[in-house]
């Protein structure tokens, strides 16, 4: 977690209260904010992935889906309307190696194995015949929500890793 903040006695609080929390403190001049907030990489991602780029279209499609799901008879009826469609794919097709090693560095919430995988980390496991790794695509009626999830199944065991978005 970062702390991004103008104010010098606060930042000294929350740093020596939260050793944890990363503090930057903004410069007084706001034309070296940028700089400040850029140069120790704090921000930088791992890479973009198509998902990313169509990020301000992805999150206009909930509440398209919330319109439909008012106007449905029933859960039943709204899954039915949105018409959706899943896709898996193997990470060797367009930059789905890239996207599934994003996923597997979210958030816990969505990593269930808290394990964080590297895109030559996955393309190891995948070339290995004792894996199963493919990604997860979902379409609807509203648009593309490109790879949501990758799952890693070890086809001699019962073992299943799963990352979604």
């Amino acid at each position: 977690m970062v702390l991004v903040d103008d104010n010098p006695a606060e930042c000294d609080e929350v740093g020596h209260a939260l050793p944890a929390v990363t503090v930057v403190t903004l410069p007084q001049q706001p034309e070296h904010f940028v700089r400040a907030l850029l140069e120790p990489g704090f921000f930088d991602g791992l890479s973009v992935s198509t998902a990313d780029l169509r990020r301000a279209e992805l999150y206009q499609q909930p509440d398209q889906a919330e319109e439909l799901r008012l106007g449905s008879a029933s859960l039943e009826d709204f899954y039915r309307r949105l018409e959706m469609e899943v896709t898996f794919r193997s990470l060797h097709e367009q930059s789905n190696a890239a996207r599934a090693a994003q996923l597997t560095n979210k958030t816990n919430q969505f990593n269930v194995t808290t394990i964080r995988y590297t895109e030559a980390d996955l393309l190891k496991r995948d070339a290995n015949p004792a894996w199963l790794v493919r990604t997860v695509q979902v379409r609807d009626r509203f648009g593309d929500n490109a790879i949501v999830d990758v799952f890693m199944a070890r086809i001699d065991t019962v073992e299943l890793e799963t990352n979604s978005s």
